[in-house]
């Protein structure tokens, strides 16, 4: 049997589905949780520098901050199910197999009307 779209494809929509999903989720809470962390730096500023708290809450900041840029580009870039099904069907959708198709209706049409006239006598 010849598949149109691979059943297998459904499987990989659902996943892809997922990760989109999932990324835009982290996305939200990196970009939150580096939000508060610049913010608590910019208010420790005067008491805080030079110290090791410091140190590492600017460095939990620099790694939210990525967390955060990976997974808005994840999330912008990641196509959703609905996107891949009709970059499926585009890539389906030539102009040889729309000539195939048609050839293929005519050679129905006249198969049902020669089936009506022997039918009918």
């Amino acid at each position: 049997m010849t598949y149109i779209i691979n059943p297998s494809w459904v499987y990989w929509l659902n996943v892809l589905n997922t990760v989109h999903i999932i990324a835009g989720i982290i996305a939200v809470l990196s970009g939150i949780g580096s939000a508060v962390l610049v913010f608590g730096l910019m208010l420790m500023y005067d008491d805080y520098v030079g110290t090791d708290t410091y140190t590492q809450l600017r460095r939990a900041a620099k790694i939210f901050f990525i967390i955060f840029i990976i997974t808005v580009l994840g999330a912008i870039f990641i196509p959703s199910s609905e996107t891949m099904l009709t970059m499926k069907m585009t890539e389906l959708a030539t102009k040889e197999n729309i000539q195939y198709t048609s050839e293929q209706l005519k050679e129905l049409i006249d198969y049902i009307i020669m089936a009506v006239k022997t039918i009918n006598g």
